[in-house]
């Protein structure tokens, strides 16, 4: 495959045709977004903003009311000294492609402002944070609930790639969605998510269109431009295969939510104190595949410890050993909680020691019905299995049972 080189000094594919506005059209008409109500659009003048920035000024004036303002928005991340005359840059676009389409385009600058520089390892998280809470913030005062940004098929990939270097689960592949809720009352709309690239570079050629060039772009202290690199150097159809990949990703993730979800009102009891405490019942568990049972333990250890987050490697390890004979069935601290293997049954209860809140007091008579509820459960399973595994099953339960009367021991801060 023959390499154009940019005037960034990087190699890139040759350029693909040049998306159309029809396209474009047919795109957006799948998006809920009433044709009189005002639109936003974020513009930062590099080529994947600035072709966005026409394709909707152009689908604007055809398909929707012009009196309607588009309002553009541009963020100074006051964090190169070319930034404010960039974003001015923007706004004289604005008005001449305004003037030119009979489009009513307004252009808002948002400046950032930061008591230090951050560090390179959080620059772009920090300044993306600070992007989007002046987006939203000018979004609402626009009465604005609808933005376009333009996230391509490129950045799809790019995330996908690194979220999969990261060896996240599958909720975490979900990447990018067409179009996202915000509790700030704005959606996020990415028309161009199915659009290569080169396809927007393409466009902006054919118009006439120039853009400016990030220099940080090309920054490889940066995780996402290392992934960049190799995203530029995919072919196309591995490209299309990548991102189709990703795209299937939510709704997996969805159907594998929905599956742990009952696997969890099947599983568990919850004990509701000043933290949770979780009674989860393993004859249940061992009939799960693998990856839903790394996802339902997942699930259950966010919600007892309050992290956002479980590393996927030391849950694998957990995972492997909890139905091992020989497994030790004493208190373990692991992921922020205190996990205890108690025959038929796991507890998983917060880690006081790391100052989750200790209760004032538990209801232990719950945890009694906690346990007569699991027999009985189990006891349901029983039918049909051979007279010795009934047995051995039963001599679990009493075993479980006399375990549950001591409730003293269920409380981890002792």
């Amino acid at each position: 495959m023959q390499r154009l080189r940019s005037a960034a000094g990087r190699w890139g594919r040759r350029p693909d045709h040049p998306v159309t506005v029809d396209e474009f059209s047919r795109i957006m008409k799948r998006f809920p977004i009433a044709n009189d109500v005002p639109l936003g659009v974020a513009v930062s003048g590099g080529v994947d903003s600035m072709a966005l920035l026409r394709l909707a000024c152009r689908w604007h004036a055809t398909e929707r009311q012009r009196s309607v303002a588009l309002h553009v928005y541009s963020v100074d991340h006051a964090l190169r000294p070319e930034s404010a005359g960039e974003v001015a840059w923007v706004g004289r676009e604005c008005s001449q492609i305004g003037d030119l389409l009979g489009v009513n385009v307004v252009h808002s600058s948002l400046a950032m402002s930061w008591e230090s520089r951050p560090d390179t390892k959080d620059l772009q998280s920090r300044a993306r944070d600070g992007r989007y809470g002046l987006l939203f913030d000018a979004c609402r005062q626009d009465r604005v609930r609808h933005v376009l940004v333009a996230h391509h098929l490129d950045d799809q990939c790019e995330t996908f790639l690194m979220r999969v270097a990261r060896a996240s689960g599958l909720t975490g592949l979900t990447c990018m969605l067409p179009s996202t809720s915000t509790p700030s009352g704005v959606d996020i709309v990415r028309p161009l998510l199915s659009v290569p690239k080169s396809r927007l570079v393409a466009f902006c050629r054919a118009s006439l269109q120039s853009w400016k060039e990030d220099a940080s772009n090309q920054n490889l202290l940066f995780d996402r431009v290392r992934a960049r690199t190799v995203v530029q150097d995919l072919p196309e159809d591995t490209l299309a295969l990548v991102g189709a990949t990703a795209s299937r990703m939510p709704a997996r993730a969805e159907r594998a939510r929905q599956v742990c979800d009952s696997v969890i009102n099947e599983s568990c009891v919850w004990i509701e104190a000043a933290s949770p405490i979780c009674w989860v019942d393993l004859y249940r568990l061992r009939r799960c595949h693998p990856a839903v049972l790394r996802l339902v333990l997942t699930t259950i250890v966010k919600r007892v410890s309050g992290e956002d987050r479980v590393r996927v490697k030391p849950m694998d390890e957990f995972v492997a050993g909890l139905f091992d004979g020989e497994a030790a069935h004493g208190w373990r601290q692991v992921f922020g909680c205190r996990v205890q293997r108690r025959m038929a049954s796991l507890v998983i209860a917060p880690d006081y020691t790391r100052g989750a809140a200790r209760p004032a007091s538990v209801n232990w008579e719950r945890v009694v019905t906690v346990a007569e509820h699991l027999r009985q459960r189990a006891e349901s399973d029983l039918r049909g299995v051979r007279i010795e595994e009934r047995r051995r099953r039963q001599q679990l339960l009493r075993t479980a049972d006399d375990t549950a009367n001591r409730p003293a021991r269920v409380h981890v801060a002792s």
